[in-house]
């Protein structure tokens, strides 16, 4: 009878570290060092999405505490005759990054040009004529429960009726 304990064929064992050092040198950014350090600027060698499937990002590296509140911004239009819509990526037909980076993000800071835009954006794929374009955030606050849902909050409020009485007006 032999005692030995079987091991497993080279091969696999090979792949298995493999894919683990891909998994170490992603996840700690070995070969894509952040931009703000610019000395290490030759080392970028693999910056995300290059190092896929590997994760690059530190997927558990924050906690939230119980009370903590995170934005859920919202934009809405509310229509001449008061119905409010929602004014999403898709209602306004750009990817939701386009939607964040270029309307939403501008809107927070009051960009009343960023409103009307939005609002002809709106009236242009078949919506109806707004009075105002709002910006709200209802935050979801991390409770012992679970996520509830904060109160929501109208940050930027822009009235685009194009009559010159739409002052910016925001919470922030």
């Amino acid at each position: 009878m032999d005692s030995r304990s079987p091991r497993p064929p080279l091969p696999a064992l090979g792949f298995v570290v493999v894919v683990l050092g891909l998994q170490v040198i992603a996840g700690f950014k070995l070969l894509a060092p952040p931009p703000r350090f610019t000395a290490l600027a030759p080392l970028r060698l693999a910056p995300s999405p290059a190092l896929w499937p590997f994760l690059d990002y530190d997927m558990y590296s924050n906690h939230w505490p119980e009370g903590r509140s995170i934005d859920r911004p919202r934009v809405v239009g509310l229509a001449l005759d008061g119905v409010r819509h929602a004014l999403t990526a898709d209602a306004l037909g750009l990817t939701y990054r386009t939607f964040r980076d270029e309307w939403m993000n501008p809107l927070r800071g009051g960009d009343r040009a960023r409103a009307t835009g939005i609002a002809r954006r709106w009236r242009e794929r078949g919506g109806a004529p707004l009075a105002e374009v709002l910006l709200e955030n209802e935050p979801a606050i991390v409770t012992r429960g679970g996520v509830a849902a904060g109160p929501v909050r109208v940050e930027v409020r822009v009235d685009v009726r194009g009559d010159g009485r739409g002052a910016a007006e925001g919470a922030r």
